[in-house]
């Protein structure tokens, strides 16, 4: 095990070192909570080992530190990241046969956990972003830096997950729940330079009220794709200027603009306070180094958007019912009776036409919607939508 540098104090202080909350098992307690000898509460968190000792870290700790550590709003390093720092050998007989006062300076890198290790995997961000710039400091970070990460976050996600509803026929049912898997929820934020983190939103307990097993599946798919999307933009993007001169998606222009998109939501403006920002996470990259993004990669992104034909929008008329209307969205769902193999068309409409697509919800009667779109699968925007009359009974 690792040599310590530090004061001897008597072990009998952390008696009996009996594990009240495991907090993490992996062949045996590796983070847990105990009372030591004064009843003051403790966290200890594995070390290092050999065949006779097992060696922990031992901090006090209260129950707020403990609550923030479970829930991810403490990384383990965090947690353990308090005044005074002790290191105790538990003998397996289960005797602890020494305890030192150390400083956390002097424990091994390899011997500590890692900065951003959370308490479980599941707790790890699904995508981080970390803004540095000449006037970002701890205490001084500007408002319009907080609002541009957070905001750009969410904007990215927003237009990937958007392009997966536009496309129904090819990648299932219009998703019910759509708006809140991009409205991705704040884990924790850091102040060290300005770094957000955000939580799965699969993980909210609400998502998935009311929802049949395909639908929640459809949800995680949904999200699965957006995080691929994610991944081949910033790998396109951050590649050898020779392959950035193509599409990210060379046989899908739609796709491809979508992306480009996104990404100029994640990409410091040339007019922001923020020079560099860096992304992490399972939604972004497979690999725990960050990919850092620079004001210089919005020309990359500005060049390939122009070179990506403009779409042409055309009058369309359809006929169908609707259903699955979304008033944050202002969105509704058309079974389509018009266009062949193409079951549901995604609507969009403005707040004036409201009263009449609430009429028209859920009854079986037909509507003739006219609109506009761009392809025979993209989202129609609504011009206006008329109801049938009904025909009178022949007397």
């Amino acid at each position: 095990m690792w040599e310590i540098t530090g004061k001897s104090v008597g072990p009998k202080r952390f008696m009996p070192f009996e594990p009240l909350h495991v907090l993490n098992y992996y062949d045996g307690p590796r983070i847990f909570t105990f009372y030591d000898a004064d009843d003051a509460l403790c966290l200890a968190c594995w070390s290092d080992e050999d065949d006779k000792n097992s060696r922990f870290l031992v901090v006090a700790t209260t129950n707020e530190i403990i609550g923030g550590l479970e829930s991810g709003l403490l990384s383990v390093s965090e947690a353990l990241a308090q005044p005074r720092l002790w290191v105790v050998d538990w003998a397996i007989d289960g005797d602890l046969v020494g305890a030192w006062l150390v400083s956390q300076k002097d424990v091994p890198k390899d011997c500590q956990p890692h900065p951003r290790t959370m308490l479980h995997r599941s707790l790890d961000p699904i995508l981080s972003l970390r803004a540095t710039g000449p006037t970002i400091r701890t205490g001084e970070i500007p408002g319009s830096v907080i609002k541009s990460t957070v905001e750009g976050a969410q904007r990215a996600i927003k237009c990937l997950a958007e392009y997966e509803m536009e496309m129904p026929d090819q990648r299932g049912r219009p998703s019910r729940a759509l708006q809140k898997l991009y409205d991705l929820p704040v884990q924790r934020t850091l102040a060290a330079s300005f770094e957000v983190q955000f939580r799965s939103p699969l993980n909210e307990p609400d998502l998935f009220v009311g929802l049949g097993e395909n639908e929640i599946n459809e949800e995680r798919e949904v999200l699965k794709r957006v995080a691929d999307h994610l991944k081949a933009g910033l790998n396109w993007l951050t590649s050898p200027p020779a392959d950035a001169s193509a599409l990210p998606v060379p046989g899908n222009p739609e796709l491809s603009r979508a992306i480009i998109k996104a990404l100029k939501f994640l990409t410091p403006s040339p007019r922001s306070s923020i020079r560099d920002m860096e992304i992490r996470g399972e939604m972004a990259t497979q690999s725990v180094e960050p990919i850092k993004l620079t004001r210089s990669d919005r020309s990359i992104l500005n060049g390939a958007l122009s070179r990506i034909p403009a779409m042409k929008e055309h009058r369309v008329e359809l006929k169908g019912r609707i259903r699955e209307v979304n008033e944050h969205l202002m969105r509704f769902e058309l079974h389509d009776e018009t266009t062949p193999n193409v079951l549901v068309r995604v609507c969009i409409f403005e707040p004036d036409l409201w009263d009449d697509v609430y009429e028209m919800l859920g009854v079986e009667d037909t509507v003739d919607i006219f609109g506009i779109e761009t392809g025979p699968t993209s989202t129609v925007r609504v011009i206006d939508l008329i109801r049938p009359d009904v025909a009178e009974p022949m007397v």
